[in-house]
């Protein structure tokens, strides 16, 4: 059975916890996820709430949620949709993360500042999750969700941007014309790869961005890094 794309820019609670659910099951052992909730036994507990909260929270309204029924999911957001999280929403998010506070009281923050810094100034659409079910992987999902916001992007003439912490992604995304535009590394963290992908009819050049360094010499930026692919794609 071929499953449509469908499209939600505000999810009802019932899909809201759907939706936090596939992205915890696909992300669970991820390595940025892992390092961020190190207790295994409650990640997934975490990862749901944690989920659940930042759909209602950060992207409601201004994010672009694409499914593919029950086991895949993208959340895109257009051009001047991502951006700085206001005080009210980064206060809302917190307590998901007394946990991260407790094992890295400040790697954590520092380790987000850098990867915002990496955000290319030009437009583009942002590619904040994009997550499939584990035992529905290597079907095509993944892909299918990704191309949705490829294709939205070359009408209007922007490049993608994304991150992923997982090495197994980069693969899966240069075969999609992605190409490697930046590397955080920040302490213990797992590194972070920056990927960008132009315009069709452009080509991919490579974004503006900005240097990602903490002030203190604790957080570099490279363009060089190893060829991997993401957690809760295929």
């Amino acid at each position: 059975m071929v499953l449509a794309v469908v499209t939600a820019r505000r999810l009802e609670p019932a899909r809201r916890a759907a939706v936090a659910s596939v992205l915890a099951e696909a992300f669970e052992h991820d390595p940025m996820q892992a390092w961020l909730f190190p207790n295994a036994q409650r990640r997934m507990q975490r990862l749901r709430r944690f989920y659940e909260r930042d759909l209602a929270v950060r992207l409601e309204g201004c994010t672009t949620t694409c499914l593919l029924g029950e086991t895949a999911v993208a959340c895109w957001q257009a051009p001047g949709e991502s951006g700085t999280l206001p005080p009210r929403s980064a206060l809302q998010l917190a307590p998901c993360f007394w946990s991260v506070v407790a094992h890295h009281p400040l790697a954590g923050m520092r380790l987000l500042a850098a990867v915002l810094r990496q955000r290319p100034d030009e437009p583009h659409w942002y590619l904040s999750h994009l997550a499939v079910r584990p035992g529905d992987q290597g079907r095509g999902l993944g892909r299918t969700l990704l191309q949705w916001g490829i294709e939205r992007a070359d009408k209007e003439g922007v490049g993608t941007y994304l991150e992923t912490a997982n090495p197994d992604n980069l693969p899966f995304y240069r075969s999609a014309g992605y190409s490697q535009v930046g590397l955080v590394r920040s302490g213990d963290a797992p590194n972070v790869w920056t990927l960008w992908r132009g315009p069709s009819e452009q080509g991919s050049p490579p974004p503006r961005r900005r240097v990602a360094d903490d002030g203190a010499g604790n957080v570099g930026a490279s363009p060089d890094g190893g060829d991997q692919r993401g957690g809760g794609v295929e």
